[in-house]
């Protein structure tokens, strides 16, 4: 067994040392072909006349003004999608203004919904993995700040003091300068009450579908 382990061990540092050698042999042959290459350039070029010399700038000419060409098309076409993707959040947006609607959303699709819903103001929206968040939903990042939101989806069940608690505790993890409990219930006057004097901003499900008529309205004017 231990002649087996030595006589594979040998085969393999074999294999190594033939791929190494190969490779810094292919590594050299690919440099000498650079270097006739150039080589063949600066001959030929000692020969050029001056037609030569100005076929060959204006095909530099050409080439750089290819790629500034390339670069704005990109650029262009990166615009456009934005473009569409924003058509696209403002048309969501408008077919969810319904409070009904929202609380009749799968959970995961209203957390993705309010994302978008922060995207249009401005905010760089990331939702968090589906399990084990920590009680944010939302991490949303704007001019260096950092923001948290936390979605509940709820048809009559009123958010009480515990679970801001545990938001505000989520908050401070994250060490986020501001926090937005959204949901389409309520809130009690318990959890009105406690974040008084805390970054913390409750909406519930008339303030919501307020917020999103008013982004409507702007992006429609």
């Amino acid at each position: 067994m231990a002649r087996r382990k030595r006589k594979a061990t040998s085969k393999s540092s074999e294999l190594i040392l033939l791929t190494l050698f190969l490779g810094i042999f292919l590594i050299f042959y690919i440099l000498h072909l650079i270097a006739l290459f150039l080589d063949n350039l600066i001959s030929l070029s000692r020969d050029w006349n001056l037609f030569q010399w100005g076929y060959l700038f204006a095909l530099c000419i050409g080439l750089f003004f290819s790629l500034h060409k390339y670069k704005l098309m990109k650029k262009n076409e990166q615009a456009l999608i934005k473009k569409q993707k924003e058509r696209e959040r403002l048309e969501k947006l408008k077919n969810g203004a319904d409070l009904d609607n929202l609380k009749m959303m799968p959970h995961r699709d209203f957390e993705y919904y309010i994302a978008d819903l922060f995207s249009s103001k401005g905010y760089e929206a990331t939702v968090t993995s589906a399990s084990g968040d920590g009680g944010k939903d939302i991490i949303l990042r704007k001019e260096g700040y950092i923001s948290i939101v936390e979605c509940k989806r709820y048809a009559t069940k009123r958010i009480g003091r515990p679970e801001i608690q545990k938001f505000h505790s989520a908050l401070i993890d994250i060490q986020a300068q501001e926090g937005f409990y959204v949901t389409t219930s309520s809130f009690a006057n318990t959890a009105v009450h406690y974040v008084a004097n805390k970054p913390i901003i409750l909406i519930d499900g008339q303030q919501l579908i307020n917020i999103i008529s008013e982004i409507n309205i702007n992006k429609s004017n």
